[in-house]
């Protein structure tokens, strides 16, 4: 497979998502959330998850480190998405 895209992702983060017990967020209240996700985001993340739906193949480049920099590595990878990080010692997502 040849591929001719290849961006240069400069912020990455984790990304969580919480559903909660009650459809409506009270003030003042405990809102308790029954589920949490998580997920690789960043702009350029969800750039290439639509970019793989609309069936493009493009590379993922960058640095990553540390705890942050392994599960968005592994989460990327789940969703087939091609990178070629260079990996650091340090904590460090750029």
């Amino acid at each position: 497979m040849e591929i001719d895209n290849d961006i240069f992702s400069y912020i990455k983060s984790i990304d969580r998502f919480l559903l909660l017990e009650s459809k409506i967020f009270e003030l003042g209240e405990t809102n308790r959330s029954f589920e949490d996700n998580f997920y690789a985001g960043g702009k350029r993340n969800y750039g290439f998850k639509v970019i793989k739906n609309v069936g493009t193949d493009c590379v993922n480049l960058g640095f990553l480190g540390g705890f942050t920099g392994a599960f968005i590595e592994r989460n990327l990878k789940t969703l087939n998405i091609l990178s070629d990080f260079v990996n650091v010692e340090e904590k460090y997502e750029n």
